[in-house]
């Protein structure tokens, strides 16, 4: 019997088939491009707080273009007719803030009148710099306002009153303008029109001043430590007052004015950082005297006094790499009398390893037991986190042990694998009589007569599972 050739899976589909395919690829692949579209989108209302991609000069012609699409594909879906603009799609936009009515822009006019009213209520004045590190779309959207003013200003009366009319009746426009409302909220918040950038850089400079000020009326002083988020910017701030002082004394490029120079001298503000070493060492002292270590614990309340500790260990080991620190011979000479731990996870492995020689000495070998007056022994613990570090040392992967101790641990007789055949003998030997009495291994985990032995038991089908699974186990064929 001669069968025909078999036919391939592509002679058996037929015209409208393929075309099928292709139409739902050719679909698929316009949903793709259209959703990076949207993405772009949420992009650049991130950064300048608004969807006018046609005002803007950072927005690329594609993303414009496409915008203006979607507009009139929504206004098609509206009026009852076929549109690419499907619900989800439209869900999509209004997530991201792309709103595609012809209102939009009276609600996010709103939105950013009240994002500028907060900033004038916390800075004093409605100055917001083009760079404002705060809020980048506030910066856009008061430098389209400014933009907006002028364009109306250039507008005839008649074609101002038509524009209004058209925004009140709810008729609408596609593209913002300055209305007269707009205008009157705007002025009735001293709003310039006009400000420079240097204006703007200026208002600002004098807004952390009166920060400083009130931070210094409430404390007495112009320590501020950076750890805090509510205190971080202004202490980052004098900084760079400090920065472009020591320029201006050397005669090279700051902006340091003499009107704000002036203005820092009048509050007697301070131009060389204020050495702050010598309290907080003392305070170290103190908790020397009171706990005989220098190791603070984590949840200590003085959190500026532990920035320090922990500043003190990061200079030490800067000076080491050859940095420039603040940490002179002398300071150093101090804490190290005071026994001050450098690198306190090393010293207390050092403490841990001498601890294992001295068990070492007195019992021959290195077994530590897992309890010690009915409480877990430290020393066990510690050697057991060192064999998890040996063995990933000794595979190469990742490991906090150095090989410095890796090979003291070698030296010394600690192995990587846990040495515990004596005490799983014992077990083993157990079971074997428990087999002889009842004349199976079946030992339930509460065995009364011996509730280690039925545990043990317990803990060997988990490891033999784990084992015949190809998972990490300690069990082994022999």
């Amino acid at each position: 019997v001669v069968f025909p050739p078999q036919a391939s899976v592509a002679d058996s589909i037929n015209e409208n088939d393929a075309s099928n395919i292709e139409s739902k690829q050719s679909k698929l692949q316009r949903a793709k491009v259209w959703y990076r579209k949207l993405c772009k989108m949420e992009e650049f209302i991130k950064a300048f707080g608004h969807s006018f991609v046609h005002l803007s000069e950072n927005a690329d012609h594609e993303l414009k273009q496409w915008a203006q699409e979607q507009k009139k594909y929504f206004q098609a879906k509206i009026q009852g007719e076929k549109s690419p603009m499907t619900d989800s799609r439209l869900s999509a936009c209004q997530k991201i803030g792309f709103f595609l009515e012809k209102l939009n822009h009276k609600k996010e006019w709103e939105s950013n009148f009240k994002t500028l009213l907060a900033f004038r209520e916390y800075y004093g004045h409605s100055l917001v710099p083009c760079r404002f590190r705060g809020n980048t779309g506030i910066s856009t959207w008061v430098k389209m306002q400014r933009k907006l003013y002028v364009s109306k200003k250039q507008l005839s009366l008649l074609t101002r009153i038509k524009m209004n009319k058209i925004i009140i009746q709810g008729n609408g426009s596609s593209t913002p303008m300055m209305t007269d409302d707009n205008q009157a909220a705007l002025e009735s918040i001293a709003f310039k029109w006009t400000a420079t950038e240097t204006e703007e850089l200026d208002a600002m400079w004098f807004s952390h001043l009166n920060e400083l000020k009130e931070y210094r009326r409430k404390t007495g002083s112009f320590i501020i430590g950076t750890y805090k988020a509510e205190t971080a910017s202004i202490a980052n701030w004098m900084v760079v007052q400090r920065k472009h002082y020591r320029l201006k004394q050397r005669n090279e490029p700051n902006l340091l004015t003499d009107v704000r120079e002036k203005a820092l001298e009048k509050i007697e503000f301070h131009w060389e950082r204020v050495d702050t070493w010598e309290p907080q060492f003392q305070k170290l002292l103190n908790f020397h005297k009171k706990h005989g270590h220098c190791k603070l614990p984590r949840s200590y309340e003085d959190k500026t006094f532990h920035a320090w500790v922990s500043n003190q260990r990061q200079n030490y080991n800067d000076r080491i790499a050859g940095k420039t620190v603040r940490l002179s011979d002398s300071k150093l000479e101090k804490l190290e009398a005071l026994g001050f731990a450098f690198h306190p996870l090393k010293q207390y492995w050092d403490c841990k390893f001498n601890d294992l020689q001295e068990f070492k000495r007195s019992n021959g070998h290195v077994n530590v037991p897992k309890t010690r007056t009915k409480k877990i022994n430290p020393l066990h613990s510690w050697i057991y986190q060192n064999r998890v570090q040996m063995k990933a040392f000794a595979n190469g992967e990742d490991s906090n042990l150095s090989k410095e101790n890796f090979d003291k641990l070698i030296d010394i007789g600690l192995t990587i694998e846990c040495q515990s055949e004596s005490s799983w003998g014992k077990m083993y030997k157990k079971l074997i009589a428990y087999k002889e009495v009842f004349g199976d291994t079946k030992v339930h985990i509460k065995y009364k007569d011996d509730k280690a032995l039925g545990s043990w038991v317990n803990m060997q089908r988990m490891k033999y599972r784990l084992w015949t699974a190809g998972m990490p186990s300690s069990m082994t064929e022999e």
